[in-house]
C-alpha cells in the first residue's frame, strides 16, 4: 500500500465524518456538540439516540479487534501471539498510557511473542 494511498483513505474517512456530522446530523463542526435544547419526550429521545450513537463507535472498535483477534483460519500459535499483543495493549490502555505507546507496546509483544514460536 503506498502512501498516497493511505493519505487518499484518510481523506475519505475524513470526509464521510464531516459529512455525517454537518450534512446529515445538523451538527456544525466549528462549534462543540451539546444536548438537545427542547423538552419532553422528543427531546428525550433525541438524547437517548445521542448516547447510542456516542456509545457505538468503541463497541464497533472492540468487536473488530476481537474479530482480528480470533480469526479461524490461523493456526493457534499465531492466535497466540495476537492474544498476548492484545493483552499488554489493553492492560497499557488500563494504565491510561498515551495510544503511541499502547500501539507500539502491542506491536513489540505480538513481535516478540512470534520471534520465540
Amino acid at each position: 500500500m503506498t502512501w498516497l494511498t493511505i493519505g487518499l483513505l484518510a481523506g475519505g474517512a475524513y470526509a464521510f465524518k464531516w459529512f455525517g456530522l454537518e450534512v446529515l446530523g445538523g451538527h456544525s463542526t466549528a462549534t462543540p456538540r451539546s444536548a438537545p435544547k427542547d423538552s419532553g419526550l422528543e427531546g428525550a429521545a433525541r438524547l437517548g439516540l445521542q448516547r447510542i450513537v456516542d456509545l457505538l463507535p468503541p463497541a464497533m472498535f472492540a468487536a473488530l479487534i476481537v474479530l482480528q483477534t480470533f480469526n479461524r483460519t490461523d493456526d493457534i500459535r499465531t492466535t497466540l501471539t495476537r492474544l498476548v499483543g492484545v493483552v499488554v495493549g489493553a492492560l497499557a490502555a488500563w494504565r491510561k498510557a498515551p495510544l503511541l505507546v499502547v500501539i507500539v507496546l502491542a506491536a513489540a509483544t505480538t513481535a516478540a511473542a512470534r520471534a520465540l514460536t
